[in-house]
C-alpha cells in the first residue's frame, strides 16, 4: 500500500507538453525535461526522444483523446491517464 500511495502522489506532479512542432516537455515536480515527440500509428504510441540522449521512451498509448501510461512495479501495475487541459 505504501508503494502504491507514493506512486499516486508522484504521478500527480507529472505533466506533458506536446507541441504541434513536435517539441515536448515533461514536467516532473520542479524538473523539466525537453525533447521531441513522435506518434507511431501502428501501435497508437506517443514516444519521446530527450534532448542530449539517443534513447526514445514510450510516454503512453493514445486512445480516445487520452494518453495512457502503464508502468509495472514489483507486484503492481500502475496506469496513469493524461488528458488535455482546457
Amino acid at each position: 500500500p505504501g508503494i502504491l500511495e507514493a506512486s499516486k502522489e508522484s504521478q500527480k506532479s507529472v505533466s506533458y507538453e506536446l507541441m504541434e512542432d513536435y517539441t515536448a516537455k515533461v514536467h516532473a515536480g520542479s524538473t523539466v525535461l525537453e525533447g521531441n515527440w513522435k506518434y507511431k500509428e501502428a501501435e497508437a504510441g506517443v514516444y519521446m526522444a530527450f534532448t542530449g540522449s539517443f534513447d526514445t521512451v514510450l510516454l503512453g498509448r493514445y486512445e480516445e483523446g487520452k494518453l495512457i501510461n502503464e508502468a509495472n512495479r514489483p507486484g503492481i501495475k500502475i496506469t496513469t491517464i493524461f488528458k488535455k487541459e482546457d
